[in-house]
C-alpha cells in the first residue's frame, strides 16, 4: 500500500488546525486524486496526461497534399516496394534451400549409418 506524507496545517499561533485528521486525509486525497496518480504522467506544462490506455484516438483525416513532386515520390515508392518484394522472395527461397539441404544431410547420414550397420553388423 502506498503511503503519502500529509501536510500539517499549522495556524499562526503555532497550533495544529482545527480539522480532524481523517478529514485532512480526505482533503489531501481529493487534491491529489490518489486513486489515479499512478496512471498519470506530466507533460512540459505540468498537465496530467494518461498512458497505458492504448493507441491515441485518431483525429480527423489529414488531407493528402498533392503537388508537382508527388508523382515522382509515388514512383520511387513503387520501385522500393518492388525491390523489397524481390528481396523477400530471394530470402524465402534461400531459407527453403537451407532447410531442404539440412534434411538431405540428415537423410544421407541415416542412409550411410544404416548401410554400414548392414555391411559390418
Amino acid at each position: 500500500m502506498m503511503q503519502h506524507s500529509l501536510p500539517i496545517i499549522i495556524s499562526a499561533s503555532g497550533q495544529d488546525g482545527n480539522q480532524n485528521p481523517s478529514s485532512k486525509l480526505a482533503q489531501h486525497r481529493e487534491e491529489t486524486d490518489e486513486k489515479d496518480m499512478s496512471a498519470y504522467k506530466r507533460d512540459r506544462s505540468g498537465q496530467a496526461k494518461r498512458f497505458h490506455d492504448g493507441p491515441k484516438q485518431a483525429g480527423p483525416p489529414k488531407p493528402v497534399v498533392r503537388n508537382a513532386y508527388t508523382p515522382m515520390f509515388e514512383h520511387f515508392r513503387d520501385e522500393l516496394d518492388e525491390h523489397h518484394d524481390r528481396r523477400e522472395r530471394v530470402v524465402k527461397a534461400s531459407r527453403d534451400i537451407t532447410a531442404l539441404s539440412k534434411k538431405m544431410c540428415v537423410r544421407w547420414m541415416l542412409f550411410v549409418s544404416h548401410l554400414l550397420n548392414t555391411l559390418l553388423g
